[in-house]
């Protein structure tokens, strides 16, 4: 069961407490949820970029976004932000604090053994201890369990690495970020190829388009 992410990570006690945890299938869950909002009739546009927000006496009125189309304007009466880094709230003037947490770029693995690492952990635990501590230093840092099961045989989840160090609302740290995210995933994969049996031919399945940040700001406050 704690390969499926449901043990609570938080915990100093052993064994751990077991905390609800759902793995899911991303492009699943994508494809479920375009059908959500077909159904519910919602005005969608994708491939818009925010930009920056319509202010008016201190009341946000919208926002603008990029397109290939060039700008577009977008009116509403409520504005909600769903950014993660607050970027809506924090450019239409929202009262927030800005803190250093951590940066990450996820990535599945592909052509894992599962069943096969669950065994060689269980026969070889100091064996497999140091492997994952080599694994985890190469990343940077991870959760406890590095890899967890997904859905999908044979693809494994990692939430990781774990980098500090850099800032969420600089687009130049951003880059810098996430180019030293896919050398360290890089690393850590042919470490695992070499030394875990389960995995000699695991391959980067799958990693998302730009890394995301802990927490990089908190917003204090609404403008509304």
């Amino acid at each position: 069961m704690g390969r499926y992410g449901t043990f609570d990570f938080h915990s100093h006690t052993n064994p751990k407490p077991i905390c609800y945890a759902a793995a899911f299938d991303p492009d699943g869950w994508k494809r479920v949820s375009n059908d959500l909002v077909r159904e519910a009739g919602v005005n969608l546009r994708l491939h818009s970029w925010f930009s920056r927000p319509i202010v008016d006496n201190g009341v946000i009125k919208g926002v603008i976004c990029e397109t290939k189309s060039g700008p577009q304007a977008f009116m509403a009466d409520i504005v909600i932000d769903t950014t993660g880094d607050i970027d809506v709230a924090s450019r239409a003037g929202a009262s927030h604090i800005k803190d250093s947490y951590l940066t990450t770029l996820v990535f599945r693995l592909g052509n894992v053994d599962t069943a096969a690492a669950e065994a060689f952990e269980q026969a070889n635990p100091k064996e497999a201890r140091a492997i994952n501590r080599t694994i985890k230093r190469l990343l940077g840092g991870a959760w406890e369990l590095w890899w967890l099961k997904t859905p999908i045989d044979g693809v494994v989840w990692c939430n990781a690495p774990h980098m500090t160090g850099y800032d969420g609302v600089d687009p130049a740290d951003m880059t810098a970020a996430e180019f030293a995210a896919r050398d360290r995933i890089t690393e850590a994969v042919e470490y695992v190829r070499a030394t875990c049996p389960a995995s000699r031919t695991a391959t980067c399945w799958t990693s998302p388009p730009k890394w995301a940040y802990g927490r990089p700001a908190c917003s204090r406050a609404n403008t509304s």
